[in-house]
């Protein structure tokens, strides 16, 4: 590349940082809530501050990241700072999930597990992989219209990823139970979560580890880096300042990126290779998966086109036949149709009729164009990084023939995507799979510097640029959670126990004390319970009374605190209480006793759990009373 004078780059570099800690201030402070969107336009993210000893913490984080991984640079040790770059995304990944939620593990669950913020892990638990009527995703994906939005817009394959993820911990039953006793105190309550298997909730495991697999971008964004002759380290580690990968953690949207630009190093290797046909069909595959898993990802394969077009006419049309850009994209086709065609054959869905009823529903969304415009390409490249996407439209301004045609790409196919009017808000989520093209076209701007000491000084500042607004985001702007789920509920207040007890039932919790007293035609039973161990199933009580005469009385099933909290969200060692009230036959009297059991399926009360008495015998059943009515 041609050298380009240090004073300008240098001075842009300068300007870049003091726009961006100006604008950082402007976020943290809300004094342009336009910035975060209009409700006029019926679209602004929340303006949420954290709590100032997290922001402060965050903003620790974000220094030493950045100060070791140049340090590790600088030291030449190339490999040292890759792992770093991949633990560091890991890292503040968690820390900004802690500022915003506290519990990152928990927080990651709930989004993983939300049919509002993500879907496809619930989706896979409630559809019976085992009945065929599934082959038929269009009707599935109508199915879910009223469940979860993003499943009803999208393919099979990330239901498929956590269906196969969960076949997998069929084989390991241990692992999978020890995994769902860990999980289930984040959802005691969810009774449509825990109908599902060990293995099903061992799947959620997918999810939680969604900033390791986001962190994997790391990895092709230098193989790419050192393929285009840019400065790797530095390109590559700064994707962990990237918020909208930090902010959206748990979301797949954060892991496409790893795939995308993996897809476009196997093009660029085909470039390279004798015979690239191989590696152009393997980019195919890569980005059919991407299509196969969101339709938000068709935008990808227009990016890899375009580059293709522009890259022979613009620098290789001399050197090349001019149906090579054909050819490229013959095997590039192939490789992208073969999931897609796979699915097909063995299902019947065709994509054609999966992609009518996604953007039927997609595009019914009524908002003024001109307006999202400008708010479209705001919150992808402020979310991505603006200093990052500012470096790449310098490249595109100052692009020379000859030069990778990269930027010309990016910005060409952002351009198509934002006059068709086809993207609806939260562009720093869907279009994230396009900030590691930003970040090569900025690598290739600060390439234009003639020093490695000059690009050291644009990419230091790139960096304090991206972390300064990266904290100003993600301590202030509230962009993801799980608003369909709560956390752990409150027990029930607790109330002595008249009659001390003793009585051990199979799945792990005593009953400790009891009472009961004679109330207008019932019987109102108190129960105090002590939990043993995390119970996974969230089993039903059944208490029948039985008259002087032995004459059962009305049978009466019921979950703990009127469902409220069940077995499952019982802590071990915690003493939980309980009341239910029993109806009596008319003019009852006399001394009652009460049946007392428990069982794991409602549509089989009779198969009760074990029962062990204080005096060590045993019985599906146990005996209270007596109770004095009238």
């Amino acid at each position: 590349m041609r050298r380009v004078e240090g004073s300008r780059p240098a001075r842009a570099v300068v300007i870049i940082v003091a726009a961006s800690a100006a604008l950082a201030l402007i976020l943290a402070l809300d004094l342009v809530p336009f910035l975060r969107g209009a409700e006029l336009f019926h679209w602004q993210w929340p303006h949420e501050p954290v709590p100032l000893g997290r922001a402060l913490a965050l903003g620790a984080g974000v220094a030493v990241f950045a100060l070791v991984a140049a340090w590790l640079i600088r030291a030449a040790w190339t490999r040292g700072a890759l792992a770093w770059g991949m633990l560091g995304a890991v890292a503040l990944s968690l820390l900004v999930t802690w500022a915003r939620a506290g519990d990152p593990l928990a927080e990651l669950f709930y989004r993983t597990a939300s049919l509002t913020a993500t879907g496809p892990y619930t989706a896979a638990g409630l559809i019976d992989w085992s009945d065929p009527a599934w082959h038929d995703w269009p009707a599935v994906m109508v199915d879910y219209r009223e469940l979860s939005q993003h499943v009803a817009l999208s393919p099979p394959g990330l239901p498929l990823v956590y269906a196969g993820a969960a076949a997998g911990f069929e084989q390991l039953p241990g692992v999978a139970g020890a995994i769902r006793r860990a999980l289930v105190p984040l959802q005691c309550d969810n009774y449509t979560l825990l109908q599902f298997s060990a293995a099903e909730w061992a799947a959620a495991l997918v999810g939680l580890l969604m900033p390791v697999w986001a962190a994997l971008t790391v990895l092709p964004l230098a193989a790419v880096a050192r393929r285009m002759a840019l400065d790797a380290p530095w390109l590559a580690l700064l994707w962990a300042l990237v918020p909208a990968a930090l902010m959206f953690a748990g979301s797949w949207n954060t892991v496409y990126p790893a795939l995308s630009v993996a897809a476009f190093g196997l093009l660029l290797r085909g470039y390279d290779a004798r015979r690239g046909a191989g590696w152009w069909a393997a980019s195919g595959l890569i980005a059919g998966l991407l299509t196969f898993a969101n339709f938000s990802m068709i935008p990808l394969v227009g990016l890899l086109g375009l580059y293709a077009l522009l890259r022979h006419a613009l620098n290789e049309r001399q050197a090349r036949v001019w149906w090579f850009p054909v050819q490229v994209g013959a095997w590039f086709a192939l490789g992208l149709a073969l999931p897609w065609l796979v699915f097909w054959a063995l299902t019947g869905s065709a994509p054609f009729e999966m992609a009518h009823v996604a953007f039927e529903r997609h595009l019914e969304l009524d908002r003024p164009y001109v307006p999202w415009l400008w708010m479209h390409a705001w919150e992808w490249a402020l979310l991505g990084g603006l200093p990052v996407v500012i470096a790449a439209l310098l490249a595109l301004v100052r692009w020379r023939r000859g030069e990778d045609v990269l930027p010309l790409a990016l910005f060409g196919t952002l351009g198509l995507l934002l006059l068709s009017g086809t993207a609806r808000g939260e562009t720093g989520r869907v279009w994230l799979f396009l900030i590691p093209f930003a970040l090569l076209s900025a690598g290739q701007w600060i390439a234009r510097l003639g020093t490695p000491e000059e690009r050291a000084r644009a990419w230091r500042g790139l960096w304090a640029a991206q972390g300064v607004l990266l904290l100003a985001l993600a301590s202030t702007w509230a962009v993801m959670g799980a608003p369909d789920l709560a956390p752990h509920p409150d027990p029930p207040p607790a109330r002595a126990a008249a009659v001390p007890q003793d009585t051990r039932f199979d799945p792990g919790f005593r009953l400790v004390g009891w009472s009961a007293e004679a109330d207008d035609g019932a019987v109102v039973l108190h129960l105090n319970w002590r939990s043993e161990r995390q119970v996974t199933t969230p089993y039903y009580f059944a208490a029948l009374p039985v008259g002087p005469d032995g004459t059962p009385g009305e049978a009466v099933v019921w979950q703990p605190d009127e469902t409220r909290y069940p077995v499952t969200c019982w802590r071990p060692g915690e003493t939980v209480s309980d009341a239910v009230r029993l109806p009596l036959p008319a003019e009852a009297s006399g001394d009652w006793f009460i049946s007392l059991s428990a069982f794991a399926d409602v549509e089989r009360p009779l198969e009760t759990v074990g029962v062990t008495l204080p005096d060590g015998s045993r019985d599906r059943q146990i005996g209270l009373g007596p109770v004095r009515v009238g």
